[in-house]
This record gives structure tokens, sequence and C-alpha cells, in this order.
């Protein structure tokens, strides 16, 4: 966790000194175009919702094409074609991460960074959506199912932090060992506004009778402060875990293993901690956003009934259903399509019950409480800030090669970046580390304007070698560190 160059409340003192020293350079690998990334996890990169399906799109991932990995493939940050390889989720965990997306992975061409968000799941973040804020019949307590997730959240031998660890270790099993790569762990955002002013949504709800029973939950000021409160400590704790696990790899570096890294390869991305890529002001129950149905175009999340969700089903629709046992199916706990089916199977196949009323399809529960279109453009800008504060933009014509050891000379120097796309890249240059070295750096990613010119990369001299070594006369090789890896024709390579 090492992570995290981006949140604004963050400052150097937040990290160990032994994640801020460096060993030697580890420099990435020059390659030619196309810029080669993945985008993996669940479906908070999958994007429920927001937009049409994408081409890639299998069975129940609900891959769109507003989400924003398809929005940064679009919009993108260098001039040099660019290559996504969309392998999130809906309802994915981790087990399913390692077992079904990360064999997805390929090493040739090798990737230059993936983007992920995974863990929701896996704590619950499903039943607690169902229990606190639909309320459906069946679904258990609210608080309950907030006690579950913050057992995984405050047990770090939970059997979860283990499995997240292992699908680290598969995805960077899959890249090659170099510092061409890069992983963007990003969290999650909360849904509420909690100003205590902002009164009108305490006596609203998201349930609908008969599915949410005869009380479905109000969305009160002590509900809403809760669940921020969840997912806030869950950012933080995530954070801290990954922090751990850089750590364990840079120690493993320092000593020559096979699996250490000589520079941080792992990021952590909290943009609702940030004050310039939150959602503030764009959740539920703002201010005068007095919307009972929560489809206001204003709020970045989808809300479970409203014209988004104008497409209704009857008991028909889930005839097929076993609904017998379909509760006990383990995708019944992370798979939030598969359980609203099931949900409805159960619910059409009690005699007591109205059989004549509609709802809605799983598709279109799926993306409740999920960003739009907007938000998650909102997260591909933060993503671009991110990918610029750690994949160092050098000026054009000019590749200057990875930072040393000497903390002191990172700030005057862009880290090392592919040599074929140095003169390709439409970016300005940012702040340079090779992981979050600077206290500007992690005080949120830096803009062009944010640089002073003592930051900025020194030209490169008139002598240096290209990517192909011109100084063999002075005994240098193609492959030659010493000759093309410092910037000087060397003799001595």
């Amino acid at each position: 966790m090492l992570l995290l160059p981006l949140a604004d409340s963050l400052t150097i003192q937040h990290f160990p000194r032994e994640l801020i020293e460096r060993a030697e350079p580890d420099p990435f690998t020059p390659h030619e175009g196309p810029f080669v990334w993945y985008a993996v996890g669940d479906s908070y990169t999958a994007g429920p919702g927001a937009g049409d399906l994408d081409p890639s799109n299998q069975g129940d991932c609900f891959r769109s094409i507003g989400s924003y990995a398809p929005q940064l493939q679009s919009d993108w940050l260098y001039t040099g074609a660019n290559q996504l390889n969309f392998l999130a989720c809906t309802g994915a965990v981790t087990d399913t991460v390692l077992s079904d997306q990360v064999p997805e992975i390929s090493s040739d061409p090798p990737p230059d960074f993936v983007v992920m968000t995974l863990g929701g799941n896996d704590i619950g973040f499903g039943p607690i959506a169902k229990a606190c804020l639909v309320g459906i019949i069946g679904a258990g307590k609210c608080d309950d199912k907030i006690a579950d997730a913050r057992k995984i959240i405050g047990n770090t031998d939970d059997p979860f932090w283990a499995k997240l660890d292992n699908t680290y270790d598969g995805i960077f099993d899959q890249m090659p060992k170099d510092m061409h790569y890069q992983m963007f762990h990003l969290g999650y955002s909360k849904f509420f506004n909690v100003d205590p002013q902002s009164t009108w949504c305490n006596d609203e709800s998201f349930g609908k009778v008969p599915f949410s029973g005869l009380n479905p939950p109000k969305l009160t000021f002590d509900l809403r402060n809760k669940l921020n409160k969840l997912t806030d400590d869950w950012n933080t704790v995530l954070y801290a875990h990954l922090l751990g696990y850089v750590q364990q790899r840079l120690n493993k570096g320092r000593e020559n293993a096979p699996d250490g890294w000589k520079f941080t390869r792992l990021w952590y991305g909290d943009y609702d901690k940030s004050n310039q890529y939150s959602f503030n002001g764009h959740r539920f129950c703002e201010p005068g956003v007095e919307d009972s149905k929560f489809q206001d175009p204003s709020t970045w999340f989808f809300g479970v009934w409203g014209d988004q969700n104008d497409a209704e089903v009857s008991a028909d629709h889930f005839a097929n259903i076993d609904a017998a046992s379909c509760a006990s199916d383990p995708k019944y706990d992370t798979d939030d399509a598969f359980a609203w089916d099931c949900d409805m199977a159960v619910y059409y196949a009690d005699p007591t019950t109205e059989h004549n009323v509609t709802t809605i399809t799983a598709d279109q529960f799926t993306k409740s409480f999920h960003p739009k279109t907007t938000g998650f453009g909102m997260v591909k800008t933060y993503l671009v800030a991110a990918i610029k504060g750690v994949r160092k933009v050098a000026p054009v014509n000019q590749c200057i090669p990875a930072p040393g050891p000497d903390l002191e000379n990172l700030a005057s120097l862009a880290s090392g970046y592919p040599a074929s796309l140095c003169a390709t890249t439409s970016g300005s240059i940012v702040t340079a580390l090779g992981g979050p070295a600077t206290a500007s750096a992690l005080a949120g990613p830096a803009t062009a304007q944010d640089v002073p010119s003592s930051t900025t990369a020194a030209p490169v001299p008139t002598s240096t070698c290209n990517s192909k070594c011109d100084c063999n006369e002075d005994g240098c090789t193609d492959d030659s560190p010493g000759c093309c890896g410092n910037g000087t024709c060397d003799k001595n390579c």
C-alpha cells in the first residue's frame, strides 16, 4: 500500500521510512506499442447499468461501456494506441478473480498496468444493500449484516486477507518481472450525504411493498452515517493491508528474492477521500435534491426504482428458478443478479404472497447502488491523474532513466518510462517517484501547473544514446544498461 499517492488527506509521515527508501534502479522495460492494460475485479469496475453492454461482456458480468475502464480507453492520456482487456465481472470475489480472470492476463504482450476493484462482495455488499437499504423479505437484519462485514474488516486473520494476497500474487505472477507493469487497486465510494441539515431523506426509502415487507428501511441520518462509516473503514483497512503487502515485496527485493520488488508496483486509489475526485455533491440525500425516487441526474448512483428501472416482469419470468434451493447456492451471497432472481422466485413461490404484482429484472436491480456513467467519469479522471502520477511522462524526444536510490534526486527526474512511449506522450511532466516518495506526490496527483521548475526533468545531453546504443566503439552493446540506461555513453558499461 505504498499506494495511493492520491488522497488529499495523506502526508509523508503516514509512510514508514523504509518504504520511502529505494534500492538500485529497476527501470521500465522499453517496448513498442500499443499500450496494453487490464481492468479486472468486481461490479465497481464492470459498471452494471452504465450505458450499453460492452462487446466483451459475458453472461451476467454486466460489463458496460460507461464504466471507468472503457471511458479511459476512449479518453486515453497518451497519444499512442491502447489495448484494454476488460475482464471485470459483477459478483466477482477474490476466489473467482483468481480462478476466472487472472489466467486471462497474458505476458505476451506484457501488460503495462492493471486496474481493479475487489473486496466488496467478499465482505457482503449485496446482503447489506438488501437488508439495510431495500429491506427484502428474508434478507435478515441490517445490523447483523454490517456486523458480519466488520468481522472481516477487523480481523487480519480472516481468510479473506490471505485470499486477497493470493489474488495479488496471481496477477503479478502473470506479469514479467521488471518495472514495466504496475497495478492500481481502487476503493469504493460512499453512498450518502450525511449533513444533519439534510433531513428530507430521513423518511424516504428504497424499499417497495410487497418485496420489502410492510416496514421498508428508512434512510435516517443514523443509517446513512453507519453505512458511510462502514465504507470509510473498509477503504482504510484495505489500504493498510495493501501497505503491508508492498512492504513484504520490497523487503524481499532488498534480499534479492525472486519475488521481491525494487520499486512499488501496487498502488491504492481512494478517490472518495479526495476533495477533487470524490462524489461530494452527487450522493443520495443531498440537500436541496428532494427526489423520493432517487433518479435525479445530479445523483451519480443508480437508485432501485424510477425511470432508469422502468421495465417490469411478473412471476413467469422466474418460473425456471428452483425457489427451494437457490438460496443455498454459494453464488447467493456474492452474485447480486443471481440473488435477486432467487429472492423473486421465492416470493412468487410462496402461496401466501400476492402474485399479480410486477417487479424489476436482475440486471435492473444489479445496477442499483452502483455509479452511473457520470460517476464513473470522475473515477476515470482520477485514474488519469493516478497514472500520470506514477508512470511519469518524459518530454518529447527525451527518455529519462529511472530514479536512483537517492531520495533527494527523485524530485528532479522522471521515472524510467518505456523508451518507445517517451516521444508519444501528450501529457506533461509530473512529480517523479518510483513509489510515493515525496510529500507533494502524496498530497495529490500533480498536474503540469503543480510542478515547480525544480522538479521537471533536466534536458538530456546531446551525447545520449538512443534505444539502440550508438556508442559501440566505446565498448558498449545494444543491451548495455551503462550505455542507454544512464543517459550517457559510457565506455565502462
